[in-house]
């Protein structure tokens, strides 16, 4: 079965666009842009990427002090309950 068949009588004498690929170069996507940011633009996000980072490192110091209390209760439950029992014998 012929494909063109199914081609409008316009369009089927028509060539297909045909885009070259010169060794020398690398061809960008429709969204890629061979230039890089601004200056004023990469200062800015890496002003929000340092803020961030601070406070990443602020909720990691709260995480972590909160997992250290935790276990501090546990093991003074333990040692609480050693004592204790220990004393009631």
């Amino acid at each position: 079965m012929e494909l063109r068949q199914f081609f409008r009588s316009d369009l089927a004498g028509l060539n297909p666009y045909h885009v070259e690929q010169p060794d020398h170069c690398v061809k960008l996507d429709a969204n890629e842009s061979p230039f890089g940011l601004p200056k004023e633009i990469l200062k800015e996000i890496l002003k929000e990427i340092l803020i961030l980072k601070e406070i990443l490192k602020e909720i990691s110091k709260e995480i972590l002090k909160e997992m250290l209390l935790e276990m501090l209760n546990e093991i003074l439950k333990e040692l609480f309950n050693e004592i204790l029992l220990e004393i009631l014998k």
